[in-house]
């Protein structure tokens, strides 16, 4: 049996199309606010414009010196999302800065053949990250041609080179051309920049690194009011950061224009546990319609909207563990919910988010001479096999290499095996080939999803030959024969979307895409649809689908008991209408690109936090979170563990639950001196390097074999024992044995042999095994791994009591916390990465 684990944890998100995909040293294509600064976490040399905490508040050495009441800055630091008391937030009049130290003289290669407007463009960046002087500037120039969608067209553009040695590593900067403000800069991925990194402790804690942030805001961005300024803890990922690796901070600040929120005016940044500055974003664009524009009344808007606003009931997704998603019957609004544009008075909606509700939906019957979608009698078990299945169904022009086939956990399934191909276009030369991508399911042979990626555009008749224009009609009969036939029971879970003949709209290429929506017990499964486009000459070159699978709906309610105005009066009294500023556009449907846009909208906001969705019970008519908080969410919201407070542990406990490492039962405890088993141990050694584990019950991407045959996949252990295993934290005699026991007591021997393999002193611990040391020791004779205790003994990360060791005597958790923060002090201090 195969398992899959990874490095690291996705979330899932939709994306707009890039031109580009695959520039790492794009700025302009990282995901939206939320993680656009959550990949970095290494450190960069900024010690002269931010110093060491015991300068911060020198202002004769310090770069960047702050005075603020100690009360506000507490208050900065429980922020909430939008303060009704504007008092709660602290004032930039506030900080004081100074210029800055370093030495003016200190410029990049390049710099001395750029005109003077672009050596300023170049200087705003220096200003914030004077170790960019150690780097090459390769160009400079308004607009980026690398990247869509370009949101500052007529911002400069610097792209950076460092070399070092045979290698060398290139990203951008941008920097605003009227203000030259900078926009958006990092350092933190080009660890050869960097001369020192942060691990635990921390020179900075995060309140120092919050007021260094609040500095960095009042030199780098002069142009913005200092009373539009927020702390906006909310807009950064609450996940606890991991104990041990680079430790650093992120920070985002909301941004009014004109007295008005606008969600994508944010300015982001991440400093590290010593103080410097790796990456600084700021986002939003520069034209903001004037409030002057303003054609309705907040008042007419809200007649207009819920005038218009109807609910429906739908099996709706609600985010669970890790990428787990529960399914509920719930009223969800599906017309006069988006936001109002305040000038034109129209209502807005993204393309991805065109309700059901406007649309005819229709049943169909299975189509003459085409055979149903039947699974596959065995496993596929070579790629030949899943290609052939391919090639039944779709066609590959002959001009496209198949360039890749491996089989890997399904990005949108983890559970399930897929075999993944890529055909190139061997007719193109460059960086961005147009290419063909296919999934097939490895145990049912389904083909999940066949498409064409094409740079320009959807593709016309490659042929050039003449065809004959496909009828919507004919292009619906095509797209229904090919779901029946790819995916089972299709006429009974699915139903075609029949927009009206003035909605039938063909791409610029003349392409025609036919939608399907998912159904259940006659409602509609939100996220489930299949989508087929056709090609003039009819071609089908798209094909996905994206299928709740039924077991997720099996026991649900197959009515509701609430009418939809009953839930659309609980939704609305939970609403509040806001005038603000949203971004438009920046992504490529099939009909073309959407151009990037700043409008003056009426949106409905949830009036106790307005970056959460509520929908209504269909049973009850109770209104709930469509994104409940999580444990993951929680381990910093609470008051530390009840029994941990006075502990003699208490520091290392409560960094340990600071961090996500331990957590609290239903009565708050954290119960430090209890025993401890070997499956805890490794949780607590884990979570310690991957605290999100804790809460992700799919991890994508590698495939693990465990040869565990105790730990199961429903164990609480399964993703520890696979992360361990996948890191070479088990012996050899574990693997034998094909059983970890991880309930029994963990015995301090075990600990020690345990904690080699973390440190990676396997081989120092054969030649360990006459350590005068532990020979010394009155118990000597007991222990068997003499080399592991004697590296665990001198490595401080294990003690003798009374000049014995105890080797089969237990450990309880304070004792663990104390392990585990000596061993995470080690970091940087080892000839080897610890983990």
């Amino acid at each position: 049996m195969k398992h899959h684990l990874d490095e690291c944890t996705y979330l899932q998100q939709e994306k707009p199309l890039h031109a580009s995909e695959g520039n790492s040293s794009n700025s302009t294509m990282r995901p939206a606010w939320r993680l656009g600064m959550a990949a970095l976490l290494s450190a960069s040399l900024l010690s002269t414009l931010f110093p060491h905490p015991t300068e911060a508040l020198d202002k004769t050495t310090a770069n960047v010196g702050l005075e603020w009441d100690q009360t506000q800055h507490a208050a900065a630091q429980n922020l909430a999302a939008y303060p009704d008391n504007p008092s709660a937030a602290i004032k930039t009049e506030q900080i004081h800065v100074q210029k800055g130290i370093s030495d003016p003289s200190m410029k990049p290669e390049g710099y001395t053949k750029l005109k003077r407007e672009q050596q300023k463009a170049v200087d705003a960046v220096l200003q914030l990250f004077p170790v960019l002087a150690k780097t090459r500037v390769v160009d400079v120039n308004k607009g980026s041609l690398s990247s869509y969608p370009d949101r500052n067209p007529t911002s400069w553009h610097i792209r950076w080179e460092y070399t070092t040695g045979t290698s060398s590593s290139s990203f951008n900067s941008v920097v605003d051309s009227k203000t030259y403000e900078v926009i958006e800069s990092s350092i933190g991925h080009v660890t050869e920049l960097l001369d020192s990194h942060s691990y635990y402790p921390p020179q900075v804690n995060e309140e120092q690194a919050l007021s260094q942030a609040w500095a960095i805001l009042a030199a780098a961005a002069p142009s913005i009011k200092k009373e539009d300024i927020r702390y906006d803890p909310s807009r950064i990922s609450s996940l606890p950061h991991a104990l041990f690796g680079p430790t650093s901070y992120e920070f985002a600040f909301r941004v009014k224009v004109n007295g008005l929120e606008a969600d994508h005016n944010l300015i982001t940044m991440r400093i590290d546990g010593n103080g410097q500055l790796l990456e600084y974003f700021r986002g939003g664009v520069s034209d903001f319609p004037s409030i002057d524009s303003v054609a309705i009344s907040e008042k007419q808007a809200y007649t207009r909207l819920t005038s218009k606003m109807s609910f429906e009931a739908q099996y709706v997704p609600i985010v669970g563990k890790g990428r787990e998603y529960d399914y509920k019957l719930a009223y969800i609004p599906v017309t006069g919910q988006w936001p109002l544009d305040a000038v034109s008075g129209q209502e807005l909606s993204s393309p991805w988010n065109d309700t059901y509700a406007q649309k005819e939906m229709k049943s169909f019957s299975p189509p003459d001479k085409v055979k149903p979608f039947e699974a596959s009698k065995q496993p596929l078990e070579d790629a030949d096999a899943a290609l052939a299945i391919i090639n039944r169904h779709f066609k590959v022009p002959d001009h496209y290499r198949l360039t890749n086939r491996s089989l890997n956990a399904d990005w949108n399934d983890p559970k399930r095996e897929v075999w993944m191909f890529n055909w190139h276009n061997m007719n193109q030369t460059g960086a961005w080939m147009d290419s063909y991508t296919a999934r097939v399911d490895a145990a049912t042979g389904q083909i999940l999803e066949f498409g064409l990626r094409q740079y320009g555009g959807m593709p016309t008749n490659e042929s050039g030959e003449d065809v004959k224009t496909l009828t919507y009609a004919k292009a619906q009969e095509k797209a229904i024969e090919m779901v029946y036939s790819l995916l089972p029971d299709a006429e009974h879970s699915l139903r075609l979307i029949h927009p009206a003949e003035k909605d039938r709209k063909r791409s610029t290429d003349g392409n025609i895409s036919i939608l399907f929506a998912q159904y259940h017990n006659e409602y509609p499964v939100n996220g489930g649809n299949a989508m087929v486009i056709i090609r003039p000459d009819g071609e089908i070159i798209q094909y996905t689908a994206n299928i709740i699978a039924a077991n997720k709906l099996d026991g649900l309610p197959v009515q509701a008991s609430v009418a939809a105005e009953q839930a659309k009066q609980s939704w609305l009294q939970a609403m509040k209408l806001e005038l603000q500023y949203i971004i438009e556009g920046g992504y490529r449907t099939e009909a073309g690109e959407v151009p990037v846009k700043t409008k003056l909208v009426y949106q409905f906001k949830a009036k106790d936090n307005p970056m959460q969705q509520y929908y209504v019970d269909a049973t009850t008519g109770e209104l709930f979170s469509a994104w409940p908080d999580s444990r993951e969410n929680q381990t910093n919201l609470h008051e530390p563990p009840t029994d941990v407070i006075g502990h003699a542990a208490e520091k290392e406990l409560l960094a340990l639950w600071k961090h996500g490492v331990i957590f609290t039962d239903s009565d708050h405890r954290a119960h430090p001196d209890a025993k401890l088993s070997y499956g805890e141990f490794l949780q607590m050694l884990t979570y310690s390097f991957r605290p999100e584990i804790a809460d992700s019950t799919n991890l994508p991407g590698r495939e693990i074999t465990l040869p565990f045959s105790d730990v199961e996949e429903d164990s609480p252990y399964y993703h520890v024992v696979g992360w361990a295993y996948q890191f070479k934290w088990f012996d050899s005699a574990q693997g034998e044995s094909r059983r970890l026991n991880l309930e029994r007591t963990l015995t301090r021997e075990e600990a020690a042999k345990l904690l080699v393999k973390v440190v990676h002193y396997d081989k120092l611990a054969q030649y360990m095994q006459q350590d005068k040391q532990v020979l010394d020791l009155t118990d000597h004779g007991q222990i068997k791994a003499k080399g592991e205790v004697a590296i665990a003994l001198n490595l401080g990360l294990l003690e003798a009591e009374n000049g014995a060791f105890h080797p089969k005597g237990s450990l309880t958790r304070a004792d663990a916390a104390r392990i585990i923060i000596a061993l995470a002090k080690l970091q940087g201090h080892t000839d080897q990465y610890i983990g």
